[in-house]
């Protein structure tokens, strides 16, 4: 329905602008690409149209009109419309006075085609099994359950695992007078459908559901910018909103019919009879901004800006549990029993940013720099008497919920100089040009409510750039930052009555001491008027010295390279071929259950985790006859291995089995021109995906008779597609 008043729509506007603009005697133009497209996909498996939809039969690939006068200017265009993947849009101008755009676009995200469930959804988020009998018979014979879920498991219903985003954006630009022009902006994004939702009951429990998704975002911004002479001021502010239709996820547990409770919650999850979790909160933010621009004396700049937004939250709690047995023995545990009926949510963040940039002497260029941020959570502390784990029992252990907030100040001082225009050199027959440029950084932060209330980071940065020979450019930078915490508060990892409830060496990267260290090396080199190369490397270490437990190291690095040959005007090839590499080391402690913690070496754990990835790609055009046939030619291939390499303190931990993602993807495309303005475009294409990955493949609807999952696992497949097609210019 949305699809087909947004088509409507689009035709009026079509018609009204269109003929507007033509009665000012417009000059047109546009061309229509239509034709029939087919393809075979030897396994159902979702990548293939992860987010795309490729049609089957006749279709309308794309379509552009272009209408113009003396002052006035109109475009309407789109591309593969009524399918989910549609864009569709129009611009209209009056010169340089206004102009209007608005565009459609729908982006689908497959998840999965063969998904199934044994579970019924009554209403928009509520879940149910066909026939409460047999929660009654898993209750009464527990032993059985594996054998009376089976007949249940294997008459499952297929269901959809897909969510639709379309999203509208309409914008108006103008310039009222000299001097002054404003923007005006509106977006409306809707999102449905359903994506797999974990939704666990108990350690040997867990359950996959087909979460429904009903939500929608509206945002709205305006600006005005006024520049005359050496003064430019810009002021805006807009407000954003999110709505979710849909405000819980409920579900029946298959174990149980009626409630019950334990005395532990390490049962294998026959709590509850009825499970409920949140959704995602609607929220809203309002926001504003200012910024003054100064062209001051001797070629020097001062511009300084502020920006303040304020996000707010307030959807009412669930209850703790739907478990009436937890719920009669324990008022507390009650929604009328909780500290608030919502969370109160509000946070405001200010920005500050004041630069003074400097080109007073010739060649060199410098800015100071300040910037201060201030995320400030206003949300209220809630203390939670305790609460309900998994369903299955009441934990009267106090909880006090933490409004994390912080505050970031840089101080900044960047340097450019071109020593050839400072000297006025003149470029040589080797050196063309060289430019260098340095950078210092002090950045300090503060944390509220966190084990580190503040740290810093200084940091600095060289970069180089040259020409040689005129045909040979290299540019390289080099980036070290050392972070330092001020003081770790232990007490954060100890209970109220001062026992150690974390390990005293357990250290969260984003507040960890770190160094790191950044470089960057880039090639170009045009070998003749026939070949082109160029290389590049990135290279990323963030190092923890003082990590004992979390993450200590992480190290990312790219290779990539790509040449291009001219061997006449007739053809052009271009391959490319990049390799990364990422390595994470962690390490943990296998605690006791009971506090206090343990800190017995054998009980130490690390993981090695190591990527790679390798991607290539050629491109090929060659106009065969010139004006009149041509073919062009894709390949990609992408190659991700990941390995998980762990190991223990009494030598038992074993490797997790590696994955390895291999993608093969071609396209072949020849174009004809026939007399007139008729073009005929023939294309074939080929797609290989391959998967080996323990956890995300040949997934069980039913596991070692407890979970129950969608099964929505990746599959090997090929896919050939081929597509004959006809554009007409006009």
């Amino acid at each position: 329905m949305q699809t087909k008043n947004v088509c409507f729509a689009l035709l009026l506007a079509t018609v009204c602008c269109g003929g507007w603009v033509a009665a000012s005697r417009a000059d047109s133009e546009g061309d229509v690409t239509y034709g029939s497209q087919w393809w075979d996909q030897s396994a159902p498996e979702a990548k293939f149209r992860e987010y795309t939809d490729p049609a089957k039969g006749p279709f309308l690939d794309s379509f552009l009109l272009r209408q113009w006068g003396k002052h006035d200017f109109f475009t309407v265009y789109g591309s593969n419309p009524v399918h989910k993947d549609q864009l569709v849009g129009l611009s209209v101008a009056h010169g340089a006075q206004w102009k209007f755009d608005l565009k459609y676009q729908g982006v689908p995200h497959l998840y999965s085609q063969i998904g199934r469930t044994p579970y019924a959804e009554l209403q928009p988020g509520v879940f149910s099994l066909p026939d409460t009998i047999i929660q009654l018979a898993n209750q009464r014979t527990p032993g059985k359950y594996p054998s009376v879920m089976q007949d249940l498991i294997n008459n499952s219903r297929g269901v959809a695992l897909d969510v639709q985003t379309n999203e509208t954006k309409a914008r108006l630009r103008g310039r009222p007078a000299e001097g002054c022009q404003f923007e005006i902006s509106g977006l409306s994004r809707m999102r449905s459908g359903h994506k797999p939702l974990g939704a666990p009951l108990g350690f040997a429990s867990a359950i996959e559901l087909p979460e429904p998704i009903d939500q929608r975002t509206i945002e709205a911004d305006a600006s005005m910018t006024y520049a005359r002479d050496q003064v430019k001021i810009v002021a805006g502010g807009g407000v954003s909103a999110f709505t979710n239709r849909i405000k819980a996820t409920r579900w029946d547990n298959p174990k149980r019919l009626t409630d019950t409770t334990y005395a532990s919650a390490y049962s294998p999850g026959d709590g509850t009879a009825t499970a409920q979790m949140s959704t995602a909160p609607d929220n809203k933010m309002v926001y504003g901004q200012l910024s003054l621009g100064l062209d001051l004396p001797r070629d020097n700049m001062l511009t300084a800006s502020l920006y303040y937004s304020q996000g707010t939250q307030d959807d009412p709690w669930l209850p703790q549990t739907l478990n009436t047995a937890i719920l009669k023995a324990t008022p507390s545990a009650s929604v009328d029993s909780l500290p608030a009926s919502s969370t109160g949510g509000k946070a405001t963040n200010l920005t500050m940013d004041t630069r003074l940039t400097s080109s007073t002497v010739r060649g060199l260029r410098g800015t100071l720099r300040f910037r201060e941020q201030k995320y400030d959570n206003k949300t209220p502390v809630h203390e939670f008497k305790g609460y309900v784990r998994m369903d299955q029992v009441w934990e009267a252990i106090p909880i006090e919920s933490d409004p994390f907030g912080n505050k970031q100040t840089v101080l900044g001082a960047d340097v450019d100089f071109d020593p050839m225009s400072a000297f006025e050199l003149q470029g040589g027959d080797v050196l063309t040009s060289l430019h260098l440029s340095g950078t210092l950084e002090h950045q300090k932060r503060e944390h509220t409510l966190r084990e580190v209330e503040s740290d810093a980071e200084n940091a600095y940065m060289v970069r180089a750039r040259a020409s040689l020979f005129d045909n040979f450019s290299v540019e390289g930078r080099l980036r070290h930052a050392k972070r330092e915490l001020d003081e770790f508060i232990t007490e954060d990892y100890r209970d109220e009555k001062g026992v150690q409830v974390e390990q005293a060496g357990l250290r969260r990267f984003d507040v960890a001491n770190r160094n790191q260290d950044l470089r960057n090396l880039n090639f170009a080199y045009e070998i003749s008027d026939m070949f082109d190369v160029s290389l590049g490397y990135d290279y990323a270490l963030n190092d923890y010295p003082d990590t004992r437990y979390g993450v200590t190291s992480q190290k990312d690095e790219q290779l990539t390279s790509e040449i291009s040959c001219h061997p006449g005007e007739a053809l052009d090839l271009v391959f490319g071929y990049s390799q990364g590499w990422i390595r994470n080391i962690q390490t943990s402690h296998e605690s006791n259950n009971a506090a206090p913690v343990d800190t017995l070496p054998k009980n130490n754990w690390k993981a090695d985790l190591r990527d790679r990835n390798d991607y290539a790609f050629l491109q090929a055009n060659w106009k065969v006859v010139p004006k009149k046939l041509s073919i062009i030619a894709d390949y990609g291939f992408s190659k991700d291995v990941s390995r998980y390499i762990l190991s223990n303190g009494t030598g038992t931990a074993q490797d997790v089995p590696d994955t390895r993602y291999r993608r093969h993807d071609a396209q072949v495309e020849g174009r004809y021109w026939l007399k007139g303005d008729m073009e005929i475009v023939g294309r074939l294409g080929y797609q290989e995906f391959v998967a080996v990955d323990f956890a995300a493949k040949d997934i069980p609807l039913f596991q070692n008779g407890q979970g129950i999952y969608l099964g929505s696992g990746f599959q090997d497949y090929r896919v050939y597609r081929w597509a004959l097609l006809a554009t007409q210019h006009f």
